[in-house]
């Protein structure tokens, strides 16, 4: 699972098609995107979900910056990026998306140890 702090609109379109294109290159079973966003309810999650329209889960627990999200994961900055092991360990945790270091082995997401 690749848990996105955040930060879809500081990443532009371009950034927002790379995960497009990540999201399309796996089946669900394989790789979820889910997308934490800043949201004060319901109603302003779901305008944040219709103005990216972007095949990810997007979900809140509408805390804000008090979210154990940010405080679990220690998400300074967005967008923050933890990589999820399916038994549930981080693999990885890093500040911003930066899609250039990931890469596909035998249809599994790998990514660079050079950050």
């Amino acid at each position: 699972m690749l848990l996105i702090y955040d930060g879809l609109s500081c990443i532009g379109e371009w950034g927002r098609n790379d995960l497009i294109r990540l999201r399309e290159s796996f089946p669900r079973d394989r790789l979820e995107i889910i997308v934490y966003q800043h949201a004060d309810d319901i109603a302003s999650l779901c305008k944040i979900a219709d103005v990216y329209n972007m095949p990810v889960v997007t979900v809140s627990d509408f805390l804000g910056d008090a979210s154990p999200v940010r405080i679990l994961y220690g998400a300074q900055v967005t967008p923050t990026c933890i990589f999820v092991h399916p038994e549930g360990y981080v693999l990885r945790r890093q500040e911003g998306i930066q899609l250039r270091f990931f890469f596909i082995v035998d249809g599994t997401l790998m990514f660079s140890v050079n950050l």
